[in-house]
């Protein structure tokens, strides 16, 4: 619980279960959808008047929980990320609200079949390209929270922003990844 706002800690801890190139693919495609159809669901909650127009909803307070975690851990990326949780909030929102899905789907129904997708993909990229368990097994918190930050992460380190941080983050993730290996050969 120390290094819960220690930002280094997490994202090494994240990139040690990340170190695959396609499981990062598949990570950048479907942690997205994870988090997007969890807000759909939140949208189903009560509204408390809203804000512009964003309905004060489950959803919208998730949304800026996470927000606010986000910026504590780093400000500047935090900050980056927030109007894409917004975005993704007002449109969880909206595709709640629509009545005309194919198969005679609910929103709430549609956006279960794609989070079941998506974790569905998320584990066989943990099995099959990294050949571990995925993070969720030894701590929840990466999966449920900082993985949508960390994959918005890994997107601007791919564009070439703050290649200092990644440098030393890549360093110290090797680091973890080989005494991983290391510490499974011995084991079997």
């Amino acid at each position: 619980m120390h290094n819960l706002f220690n930002f280094d800690h997490q994202f090494v801890k994240y990139g040690e279960f990340h170190a695959n190139k396609v499981n990062q693919a598949i990570h950048l495609i479907f942690v997205p959808l994870i988090l997007w159809t969890a807000q759909v669901w939140f949208s189903n909650t009560p509204s408390f008047g809203s804000v512009g127009p964003l309905p004060i909803n489950g959803n919208l307070i998730g949304t800026f929980i996470y927000a606010a975690y986000y910026i504590s851990l780093w400000p500047l990326v935090g900050t980056m990320y927030l109007p894409i949780l917004i975005g993704m909030s007002y449109s969880a929102n909206n595709f709640n609200a629509l009545t005309d899905l194919p198969l005679g789907l609910t929103p709430v129904a549609a956006a279960s079949l794609l989070h079941v997708t998506s974790w569905v993909f998320q584990i066989m990229g943990h099995q099959v390209f990294e050949k571990r368990a995925p993070a969720f097994t030894k701590d929840p918190v990466q999966a449920l929270v900082l993985a949508p930050l960390f994959v918005f992460l890994e997107g601007l380190f791919a564009i070439g922003l703050f290649p200092r941080t990644r440098a030393r983050l890549d360093k110290k993730i090797n680091e973890a990844v080989l005494r991983f290996r290391q510490s499974s050969k011995k084991s079997q």
